[in-house]
């Protein structure tokens, strides 16, 4: 398909293609003169005419990254630790509302229960007291009756103060009966039984790798650089795991791990983590900690 030439030259002959003179330009524009492209040391200048080529990026898993081993199990940063979690508090809620309702409930008859149990978890010179008094108070009710003005006024005494007293008195020790869990002691005990239930899973993994070799392979108990799907606690298969997942064991370093290669090289396998400590000559403290967290598959 032809193109139509851009202006009629002067005597009715197509203009050369290309940009016209500046007189021809509709609107008078100025063309502006190519610039040389600034040469930087050190930084190599596409001739002109080509646009910079960039080298494509090798293809990366999703789930992996780069480690100074070779690929490595990829573990995002987080800017900010995670929010602690908040210890539940409404079944106490109703618990300590509903022990302060007891005497009025109960017309004063089970204050002295309440508080028992009120005694027993402030264990204070207080909290006895208040018991003591409110016994006397509820003895006092069962036994005088209304013989005369004044067994009248003493159950009447007795009831009040066991009733309205006691009542008054239980919402205002509630939250120290039923204190709310702390929060920082809430997220350790957290933290705690996670560990607890990492360990059970470690000796686990552990014992069935003893039991069935074969199993533990297929299951790639202590490869966490593989793709899986068992959970074993965070072992490490000392005898098939590369150089990344071994420098994430604690207290490695890259010279230990050049040892351990080294001497996996030499040997081979190894059966336990005193002969890995034995045969790569590491620190005799890393044999608890490589006992914990290693295994060793054919």
């Amino acid at each position: 398909m032809r193109q139509k030439p851009y202006a009629p030259g002067p005597q009715g002959q197509a203009a050369p293609h290309g940009p016209a003179p500046d007189a021809q330009r509709p609107g008078g524009d100025v063309d502006q003169a190519p610039t040389a492209p600034v040469r930087r040391p050190g930084v190599q200048t596409p001739p002109q005419g080509h646009a910079p080529v960039t080298p494509a990026a090798p293809p990366r898993h999703p789930a992996y990254s780069r480690g100074p081993y070779g690929p490595m199990p990829y573990r995002p940063v987080p800017g900010m630790p995670p929010p602690m979690p908040r210890p539940p508090s409404g079944g106490r809620t109703f618990l300590s509302v509903l022990w302060s309702l007891v005497p009025l409930g109960t017309m004063g008859l089970l204050t002295p229960v309440s508080f028992l149990y009120a005694a027993l978890k402030l264990r204070t010179q207080t909290a006895w007291a208040a018991l003591a008094l409110y016994m006397v108070g509820t003895v006092t009710m069962v036994a005088s009756g209304p013989s005369g003005a004044l067994g009248e006024a003493l159950f009447v005494a007795s009831v009040l103060l066991n009733t309205l007293g006691g009542t008054a008195h239980s919402f205002a020790v509630r939250r120290r009966v039923f204190p709310r869990p702390d929060p920082v002691a809430y997220g350790n005990d957290q933290a705690i039984q996670f560990a607890q239930h990492r360990r059970e899973l470690r000796q686990e993994a552990r014992e069935r790798a003893e039991q069935d070799p074969g199993l533990a392979l297929e299951l790639r108990i202590g490869r966490p650089d593989l793709p899986r799907r068992y959970d074993d606690g965070g072992l490490v298969d000392m005898n098939h795991a590369p150089a990344a997942v071994i420098a994430t064991l604690p207290g490695m370093t890259p010279e230990l791990v050049e040892q351990i290669l080294q001497a996996r090289q030499t040997v081979g396998t190894f059966s336990s983590a005193l002969e890995l400590c034995v045969t790569a000559d590491l620190p005799a403290d890393l044999t608890s900690t490589l006992t914990e967290y290693t295994v060793y598959l054919p």
